[in-house]
């Protein structure tokens, strides 16, 4: 939060979840998969006030965090039909 704020990004919330293992059990028989593919297990929520805001966010967290190549996805530039916008890296 401190790195976010510091380049001026207005930060509405932060919160960081670790997926439960029952909801992780369920996932992995659903699709069939090795726990060694599971990428969220846990996660942490970025609401910023500005769409520019997002990219930026989003930056800053890659600084940090390596990106997954392939597992990026830009629901902002292209969102969901029922009108979601979000970045999940």
């Amino acid at each position: 939060e401190k790195e976010l704020k510091k380049e001026g990004i207005d930060v509405v919330d932060i919160h960081g979840r670790a997926k439960s293992l029952y909801s992780s059990f369920l996932k992995l028989k659903k699709y069939d998969m090795d726990i060694n593919k599971v990428h969220d297990l846990t996660a942490v929520r970025i609401i910023v006030s500005e769409i520019a805001d997002c990219y930026e966010a989003l930056g800053i967290v890659h600084k940090k965090y390596r990106p997954m190549i392939g597992r990026i996805k830009d629901y902002i530039s292209l969102p969901k039909p029922n009108g979601y916008q979000s970045i999940h890296t």
